[in-house]
């Protein structure tokens, strides 16, 4: 099974601001991308994986985790609410029923 890291998500409390930072550093950003569950993101692609600046841009539109569901959304604004950096980190896979078995 192939395993790598397909992206990093880094939050910023200012997305304009954080891409500008990458694009200051010679990297190229994708325009702001606008998700139905609170977030925005600008993506910086990298030869076979990226970094996705993530902010909370509409909190009212996070839905909070329950026992049988994650939220993305609830968790990068918590995670935000205490610093901004590195909140993920996402690996890629051939063989997805290989991964869920890991987590069962």
């Amino acid at each position: 099974m192939k395993r790598g890291i397909d992206h990093l998500v880094l939050c910023v409390n200012d997305l304009e601001l954080g891409a500008a930072f990458y694009r200051n550093l010679g990297f190229t950003t994708t325009p702001r991308a606008r998700h139905p569950w609170g977030t925005d993101s600008c993506l910086i692609q990298l030869t076979g994986s990226f970094i996705e600046l993530l902010t909370v841009s509409r909190p009212a539109l996070i839905t909070a985790d329950s026992p049988k569901t994650f939220s993305f959304g609830a968790f990068n604004q918590k995670f935000l609410a205490r610093r901004q950096g590195m909140s993920m980190l996402v690996f890629e896979s051939t063989d997805v029923e290989a991964v869920d078995l890991i987590y069962d």
